[in-house]
């Protein structure tokens, strides 16, 4: 026979219990309900003691002692967890009030709800046929004006009044939330009455079917713990969750890629190439001297006098990207085959990126926020150059990827999949360097957290060290013949060399985090310095690294980020790991080029701003996303627009010199291929530029300036 089982939380001395059991016990005898009452005595006092021993001499009654006051939400916590523990499938569970403000006489029509298929059923104050006795007109009017400031935040569209805290919840389903937030129930235990609304929107987004039925409210008896200023605050922090940060969505895995979303990620991805290719070989209108050198390796390479796979090139770093280069340009030598290897890349990389975004935030907002990504300008600098730099990307995305995968099934082919873009990170850019260890520290810290035995995990972690250091042990070979000059790049930009090399440890730490602090302002600042390493080839310095409303989305996200850290903190681990190993410990100003590393870890927040504002507009209407869409697409197309007007421009033209105009192209090759063919010195674009200085002059008949 189904049992109703009241749960009432006691944290006021004084408390007239007695009076509110009395009302329980006579309802339910009038109405034939087998009834139990789980009182939580939270410091009611030695008064309410008494009363709860002579209230279970007549009714029963099981009683929850706190030795110490812990607050009104973690009494209805341990009341709902016993509630699940004990109660069985038939069983329907009743919160309510032990001040006499909740009138027993509506749990009668509670329970019809439930009856005719609802999970949740909430007394409602503001519904029809709601009844208030002894309140004033303002106090109403206040009530339902808090309501109704509540609803649009917390995506409750069906219920008016969420803050009431007297409902009824089916057992299972009570169960079930319980077991799907593992834990997380109630976050908001500590802060008074806000986490009852909290535990209807967990239900609710647990997919339990609420309703509301009409409220007889007893305003006689005010209650302390309402006019508690904690609410208010306890509301705030329910709504920055719930809207900004969707920390209420249960943390289940994401259901399987649909072929609907392969097809919309394809499209996509061919418009992003489209992006890239588009005029890419007169736009930049030059031929960077990075990517010069890197060509004069492969030229090297091609005609059997270059650097071995496993060597190093001019950097140096190590020759495998130089060798990938050297297949293209085995095709066909023209600007386009030198740039297309970092457009591949680049738009490889969206795809990972989308698989990890949309694990966290609604399928349409992860595929807005891949667009923008692929849009961004800092992104598509750097898809349309010869420079490498944006191969750490695809490494380090695939590998968290991987391992996040890895530690949800337990699979060993995941874990070897981790340790495989682990060693490409360390065969690619400075960047790519930091993925190793960002992936073992993921690991590590999700020991606590796996659902996977801690041995096993251990194993997978060593696994994917084991793999990586095997695929790069014939590259270490080569570095370690000489260590000095494969490490020259390193020390060169390493902030604690130098003269810091030799200060106390307190003050390097000081040093790392005044670097640390001063690029993460860049990456918001409207412009910064360009500094001795001519920041200005990489990033827009004079507007800043993002356009204004990206730097908007990036702050908000970030907050987002730590209001779910449930959800988000493996980002967190990436792009701090990631942020001060490539910004922290070098010196100068933010560098675009080290820094391309961790730009699409920072639009995984932008993602999360995004999903607030289509959570937002789609509980106020179901056609206000359609808002969203429209935003992003004119933030996707503006920021586009501004790179290629920006890769036009004469500012970035000179920033990029020393350089060789793509009309001079093929007469560079041609010189440099009988170049290597004859000496084995390296050449450069300074010299190129000085021996088309000594021709011109020579032609013109005057001596070179």
């Amino acid at each position: 026979m189904r049992r109703i089982l009241f749960v009432v939380p006691l944290t006021e001395p004084g408390t007239p219990i007695a009076a509110v059991l009395n009302r329980v016990r006579a309802q339910m005898t009038a109405a034939e309900f087998r009834c139990m009452v789980v009182a939580i005595d939270d410091g009611g006092g030695e008064t309410t003691r008494e009363q709860l021993r002579e209230a279970g001499s007549r009714m029963p009654l099981h009683t929850i002692t706190h030795r110490f006051p812990r607050g009104w939400g973690e009494s209805l916590r341990d009341g709902l967890e016993w509630v699940a523990d004990h109660g069985n499938p038939e069983d329907v569970a009743i919160v309510m009030d032990a001040d006499d403000s909740h009138a027993p006489e509506c749990v009668p029509a509670l329970l019809a709800a439930v009856d005719r298929g609802a999970d949740v059923a909430v007394a409602s104050r503001f519904c029809r046929g709601a009844r208030g006795t002894g309140r004033s007109w303002s106090g109403r009017a206040l009530s339902w004006l808090g309501a109704l400031s509540l609803r649009p935040f917390l995506g409750l569209a069906d219920l008016k009044d969420p803050t009431g805290g007297f409902y009824a919840v089916r057992v299972p389903t009570l169960r079930s939330t319980l077991e799907a937030y593992r834990g997380r129930f109630l976050e908001l235990s500590t802060w008074d009455r806000a986490c009852s609304a909290e535990a209807l929107v967990k239900l609710a987004r647990s997919g339990a079917r609420c309703v509301e039925v009409p409220l007889t409210q007893r305003g006689d008896q005010p209650p302390a713990a309402r006019r508690s200023q904690r609410n208010v605050a306890g509301y705030v922090r329910l709504i920055a969750r719930t809207w900004l940060a969707t920390a209420a969505s249960p943390p289940v895995p994401s259901p399987p890629v649909a072929r609907w979303e392969w097809r919309a990620l394809a499209a996509l991805l061919l418009i992003a190439l489209a992006l890239r290719v588009y005029r890419i070989d007169r736009i930049p209108a030059v031929v960077i001297h990075d990517e010069c050198d890197n060509l004069f390796n492969v030229y090297q390479i091609l005609q059997g006098k270059g650097p071995g796979f496993f060597g190093v090139d001019w950097k140096p770093q190590p020759a495998a990207s130089i060798y990938v280069l050297s297949w293209f340009m085995w095709v066909s030598n023209s600007v386009t085959a030198l740039r297309l290897p970092t457009v591949m890349v680049s738009v490889a990389a969206l795809v990972p990126f989308f698989l990890l975004l949309r694990t966290v935030v609604a399928v349409p907002v992860a595929l807005l926020t891949t667009g923008l990504l692929a849009a961004d300008t800092w992104y598509l600098h750097f898809s349309r150059t010869g420079w490498d730099n944006i191969d750490a990307c695809l490494f380090l995305l695939a590998a968290v990827l991987c391992l996040r995968r890895a530690v949800r099934n337990g699979q060993w082919r995941w874990f070897a999949a981790t340790g495989i873009w682990c060693a490409l990170g360390l065969y690619g850019p400075f960047g790519g360097r930091a993925i190793l260890p960002i992936t073992l520290l993921i690991g590590l810290m999700s020991l606590r957290r796996a659902a996977m035995p801690r041995g096993r995990l251990l194993a997978g972690l060593l696994l994917s060290t084991a793999v990586a250091i095997a695929l790069l042990v014939p590259q270490l070979r080569t570095a370690l013949s000489d260590w000095d000059g494969f490490q020259k790049r390193t020390r060169f930009v390493y902030v604690l060399g130098g003269e810091n090399e030799t200060k106390p440890a307190l003050t390097k730490l000081a040093i790392v985090l005044e670097a640390s602090g001063r690029k993460a302002y860049q990456l918001f600042a409207p412009g910064f310095p360009i500094g001795r390493e001519r920041t200005d080839r990489y990033l827009r310095t004079e507007t800043g690294a993002f356009s204004r409303p990206t730097a908007v989305l990036l702050g908000i996200g970030m907050l987002a980020g730590l209001l779910c850290l449930a959800q988000t903190w493996h980002w967190w681990v990436v792009l701090v790991a990631s942020f001060v190993l490539t910004e922290g410990l070098t010196i100068g100003n933010l560098n675009g080029a080290r820094g391309i590393v961790f730009v699409p870890i920072l639009y995984l927040f932008i993602g999360l701003a995004i999903e607030a504002g289509w959570t937002v507009c789609r509980r106020l209407s179901r056609a206000l996303p359609a808002l969203v869409v429209v935003a992003a697409l004119a933030l996707g197309a503006s920021t586009s627009h501004q790179y290629f007007e920006w890769a036009q421009s004469q500012l970035l033209l000179n920033a990029l010199e020393p350089s060789i105009p793509v009309d001079e192209f093929p007469a560079w090759q041609t010189f440099v291929r009988e170049w290597i063919a004859t000496r084995p010195e390296f050449f450069n674009v300074g010299m190129w530029k000085t021996r088309q200085a000594q021709q011109r002059a020579a032609q013109a008949g005057s001596p070179p300036q």
